[in-house]
């Protein structure tokens, strides 16, 4: 519950910093910038490498094995983090871009190194259950990160003086990370033995290739559209998205919560997990349908509110890219399944499968459309990873409600919407709140939820364990 609450947190702070870089400095700077981090997201495969699930599996079982983890995946990382860096080093020279923007990728690209050794330290304090201390770094350096950021952008400085400062924000966060290694957990070792590293690799392989084809889809749209059509497409494009992405952690959150649970249930009973897999679907779909229904909706006004007249080309993508979430927040429940039957592979491959289409179709659509062929084709990838996965999955809808599941919401979410546009006049921060109170309404005047499911979502708000909470309740 706590990181729930400190994503959230970052999630609205990094919003208001999104805000602000967008109205100071553009769209161009925008979409240079949106560029510059969907490049190095793309690479951060390397240095990332899945080591972090690997502690957080292999430490959290065995806590003598925390020190050797430490030194060798901290020297593995560093010459990982070299390759990416002189791959983007390498893409950014052949493009012949000028100076400044070269050494802003450069800059961002240092920041994602930097930030994959936060995420490879912090995932100890997972492993020791000592998650206040990953609370700490985070909300820390979202705080700094935006203060310091908009104390540049408001002294009239520009985008490479805001990723210095960035990149010095996140060097004091990992230094932070290292002080509470050292002190509370006590494993900071600089052991190495090249003996290990294999085994290191061979165990963290399978994780370092869904994620980067998971990472590939995400960002290569952006990439693509910025090579494409320039900057200024892929700023209009990375505003949309922006939005939707504001709750991105709650589908990974809720599925981190429910899988521990899932992958016993696998072992011991299959009709529990197929109960789980289906309330979790109805989970994401009660939150992402009113999600994607208001954002599409009120994009005209969210658009022109928070961003300005210079992104009213952005309304266009972001009335389509909005329904994205509905298909990907249930793709995160289609993944929790295959991770509990350790499938992870099947469903690489269709990541893999989708990121071609992705391609292809970006190929097309980026020259005719623009940013919002981008994000038809987006929505596209989506779905199609929704279908592909709905095969392997739909099994575990046999006997379920597809009453509560999809219908119920889908009627709530309509009601909301005939309200929305019929008030839609109304100021927009007193909209949303009654138009969710309105969605709420509508869900228990449906009886969407039973008891059990109230009791089961109470549970897991106050911090109960899933497994105890959903064999309780299954």
């Amino acid at each position: 519950m706590i990181l729930i609450i400190v994503e959230a947190v970052s999630k609205v702070l990094g919003m208001l910093l999104v805000i602000a870089i967008a109205r100071k400095l553009g769209a161009g700077d925008f979409g240079l910038l949106a560029f510059a981090l969907s490049l190095s997201f793309i690479l951060s495969f390397l240095p990332l490498f899945g080591f972090g699930n690997l502690v957080t599996k292999e430490v959290a079982r065995d806590k003598t094995k925390a020190t050797s983890f430490f030194g060798n995946v901290t020297a593995i990382k560093f010459i990982l983090s070299l390759i990416a860096f002189l791959i983007i080093m390498l893409i950014a020279r052949l493009s012949n871009y000028p100076l400044e923007k070269i050494w802003i990728i450069q800059l961002v690209a240092l920041t994602m190194i930097v930030e994959s050794y936060i995420h490879f330290f912090t995932s100890f304090f997972r492993a020791y259950q000592k998650v206040e201390y990953e609370a700490i770094v985070k909300i820390g350096l979202s705080i700094l990160n935006v203060a310091l950021g908009l104390a540049v952008l408001f002294s009239g400085r520009g985008l490479l003086e805001l990723m210095l400062v960035r990149f010095s924000v996140f060097g004091v966060s990992l230094v932070l990370t290292l002080y509470f290694i050292n002190r509370k957990l006590g494993i900071f070792s600089i052991e190495i033995d090249f003996g290990y590293w294999k085994d290191l690799l061979r165990a963290a392989w399978p994780f370092a290739l869904s994620t980067a084809l998971v990472f590939a889809f995400a960002q290569i749209d952006t990439v693509m559209l910025s090579a494409m059509r320039g900057d200024k497409a892929a700023g209009w494009y990375a505003a949309a998205v922006k939005f939707p992405e504001m709750l991105s952690f709650i589908p990974a959150c809720f599925v981190g919560a429910i899988l521990p649970a899932m992958s016993r249930f696998y072992d011991v009973s299959r009709s529990s997990l197929a109960a789980t897999y289906r309330q979790a679907a109805k989970y994401l779909l009660i939150i992402a349908l009113p999600a994607a229904t208001g954002l599409s909706i009120l994009s005209d006004r969210l658009v022109l509110m928070f961003y300005g007249s210079e992104f009213y080309p952005t309304i266009f993508a972001l009335r389509i890219i909005s329904w994205a979430p509905v298909f990907a927040y249930l793709n995160y429940a289609g993944f929790s399944v295959f991770a509990a039957e350790n499938k992870e592979k099947r469903f690489a491959l269709i990541f893999a499968f989708a990121l071609g289409i992705n391609i292809g179709a970006n190929l097309v659509m980026i020259p005719l459309f623009g940013h919002v062929g981008t994000s038809v084709t987006t929505l596209a990838s989506e779905i199609i990873v929704f279908l592909l996965q709905l095969k392997y999955v739909a099994k575990y809808f046999e006997g379920a409600s597809v009453q509560n599941i999809i219908f119920k919401p889908l009627l709530s979410t309509l009601a909301m919407a005939v309200l929305i546009i019929l008030a839609r006049q109304i100021n927009i921060f007193i909209l949303i709140p009654m138009a969710a109170l309105f969605y709420l309404f509508m869900l228990l005047f449906l009886g969407v939820f039973s008891k059990e499911e109230f009791s089961l979502l109470l549970s897991l708000i106050r911090g109960d364990r899933p497994e105890e909470v959903l064999g309780s309740t299954l």
